[in-house]
């Protein structure tokens, strides 16, 4: 993954040029974290797809119903965040509209939980995790 990659520009010291902790949010940090999100939600959709177990989201909307789709959006927020979902959490609810919104734009799930992945993992509570 490109986690390892760019963990020195995300923060991590290399104990040669660098021996503590940059925590500053700059935009060079953004952009790799932006990077290293979507490459990760891809290849996590593309397994998801070759393997159709639907383990951590449901690649296809028809025949679901919203909460069995609101489920699979706290599954992926524990995986992600390490935090459980509570009943209506503000926080679910605003990528479950994230989700929505996205597929009614596109009419493809696949491009719907791309966008919430990418979302989760650029979220505060991800990098302050």
């Amino acid at each position: 993954m490109l986690w390892d990659r760019y963990s020195s520009t995300l923060g991590v010291p290399d104990f040669e040029e660098r021996t503590s902790e940059d925590l500053e949010v700059s935009v060079i940090f953004q952009k790799f974290l932006q990077d290293a999100a979507t490459y990760t939600c891809n290849s996590w959709i593309e397994n998801e797809s070759e393997d159709g177990d639907g383990y951590f989201y449901v690649v296809t909307q028809e025949g679901q119903t919203s909460s069995v789709l609101k489920a699979h959006i706290g599954h992926l927020r524990y995986l992600i965040h390490g935090m459980s979902s509570g009943e209506e959490d503000a926080f679910d609810e605003s990528v479950w509209d994230l989700y929505q919104l996205v597929y009614q734009r596109t009419e493809n799930s696949v491009s719907a939980w791309q966008t919430v992945c990418v979302a989760m993992f650029t979220h505060p509570n991800f990098y302050t995790y």
